[in-house]
């Protein structure tokens, strides 16, 4: 038994009939030439030249009431020209874009290179942020220990606050129970 044809190669096969018979054909024409070629039925054949043709593998024109078919060695060539075409272009269009952020790489190299030649940059930046820091830490401690001499007691934040109010409330109660 002789093995069975995928649908890709039956499409193979019925575009080299196509290129082979070098004429256009009708569908009806089709429907009795491409069951012995492809090996399909003569139902399927509408199923298969619709799939080639939206592959663009074969080519239909609307003559008169009908639709004729062709492919012509011609038209593969023509077509992998432009495929090659745009690759081309964007092949280009890569080695543009590749050039251009090289430009950039090494414009930023040399401008890096001069600030850290220059002294300027990033140590004179260092040390003013360093000296920023250094009167913003002084603030900071002075304020805090401007804070914890304003609170009662010379200090203990929240937990004194906490235990003046359960002293308080004790007082409170007390007086209550007395009276």
């Amino acid at each position: 038994m002789p093995p069975k044809l995928s649908k890709s190669d039956k499409q193979d096969l019925i575009v080299a009939h196509l290129r082979a018979s070098g004429t256009c054909h009708t569908l009806k024409d089709l429907e009795k030439a491409l069951p012995s070629v492809a090996s399909i039925n003569s139902i399927q054949v509408k199923e298969y030249i619709q799939a080639l043709t939206d592959e663009n593998r074969i080519r239909v024109e609307k003559i008169g009431s009908g639709n004729w078919y062709w492919s012509f060695g011609s038209d593969e060539r023509i077509q992998h020209e432009r495929q090659l075409g745009r690759v081309k272009t964007e092949v280009e269009q890569a080695r543009q874009s590749r050039t251009d952020a090289a430009e950039a790489l090494a414009t930023e190299t040399t401008r890096q290179e001069k600030e850290a030649d220059s002294g300027i940059g990033c140590e004179s930046e260092r040390m003013a942020l360093q000296a920023q820091r250094a009167e913003l830490q002084a603030a900071v401690d002075r304020l805090r220990a401007e804070t914890a001499a304003a609170q009662p007691g010379g200090g203990g934040g929240e937990e004194q606050a906490q235990e003046d109010l359960i002293q308080c409330a004790t007082r409170v109660s007390c007086k209550f129970e007395r009276s």
